[in-house]
């Protein structure tokens, strides 16, 4: 297994290179669905970067980034969903998780909390939602009878690498909460697997981006 340290090195350098491709296929992501994951991996980067100053730069890792980026993380995933989504009952089901997963986070921020015991927390019901909402939208889609072949189709790859990171972020994270108290080391050493899982979640979506710059060619 990868020490933390190097999965987090790892990490970054992928991230980067998914927000270079990014950038160089912007012209096709700023329409539809696709302008809100556009910019989740502009304000990712910019997360990661200040996080990554304040952990190993000045060692003084900083939990409040992360609970204000989750908001608006989930905000613009739901945002991708509802415009891919037709089915109304469907849509006001995911406004109404929006407004529930920001009043959890404020009533978090109101009252006394470990930061990193909430920050835990909002994710695993965040990773919830969104597994939800792509298993709804790829049983969709394998039901339907579309005419583009699936592997060229950029919202299956979406979809897929939400599925992928939430699912297995969410099976991570429970376990390191569970043995954190008992096994600190076990538990930093467990979440190094959380980087690798976003190096393939990111780089799934990258793939996206590039099937939906050949759509539009």
């Amino acid at each position: 297994m990868l020490s933390p340290s190097m999965s987090l090195y790892l990490y970054l350098i992928v991230l980067l290179i998914v927000f270079i491709n990014t950038i160089r296929l912007k012209k096709h992501l700023q329409n539809g669905s696709f302008i809100y994951l556009y910019w989740l991996i502009i304000i990712t980067t910019l997360v990661e970067g200040i996080g990554f100053y304040f952990l190993k730069i000045i060692d003084k890792p900083n939990p409040w980034l992360f609970k204000f980026y989750n908001a608006i993380e989930y905000t613009l995933l739901c945002c991708y969903f509802l415009s891919i989504f037709s089915n109304t009952i469907l849509k006001i089901s995911i406004k109404i998780s929006v407004g529930f997963y920001i009043t959890y986070i404020a009533l978090g921020l109101a009252f006394p909390f470990d930061l990193k015991i909430l920050n835990t927390y909002k994710f695993l019901v965040m990773a919830i939602f969104v597994c939800i909402w792509s298993v709804i939208y790829l049983r969709s889609l394998l039901q339907s009878d579309f005419e583009m072949n699936l592997w060229e189709n950029p919202h299956f790859w979406i979809n897929t690498s939400f599925l992928l990171f939430y699912a297995g972020a969410f099976l991570l994270m429970s376990l390191i909460f569970y043995i954190y108290e008992k096994d600190l080391a076990l538990a930093k050493q467990l979440f190094s697997i959380n980087h690798v899982l976003n190096i393939f979640y990111y780089s799934i979506m990258s793939y996206g981006f590039i099937c939906q710059s050949k759509l539009m060619n």
